[in-house]
């Protein structure tokens, strides 16, 4: 038998499963990839919407009068 044995081998030869970490499983959750495309989605929306409730609320912008048009009451 071999004398140096694989660091991930019990020593019946069957290999350990891997540990991978808290944040290696967080990355490749559905959840996770979930939430990041509806933040990449929302995000920009959300900031359009309060930029147009802005503009919407500001005062009427009253525009000059037309050369030869009668005047406004």
């Amino acid at each position: 038998m071999n004398s140096h044995q694989n660091e991930n081998s019990h020593e019946n030869g069957r290999q350990r499963p891997r540990r991978t970490s808290l944040w290696t499983r967080a990355v490749r959750s559905p959840w996770t990839v979930a939430c990041v495309v509806a933040a990449v989605v929302v995000g920009p929306s959300a900031a359009t919407a309060s930029a147009l409730d802005h503009a919407n609320a500001a005062p009427p912008h009253s525009a000059p009068p037309k050369i030869g048009a009668p005047p406004r009451p």
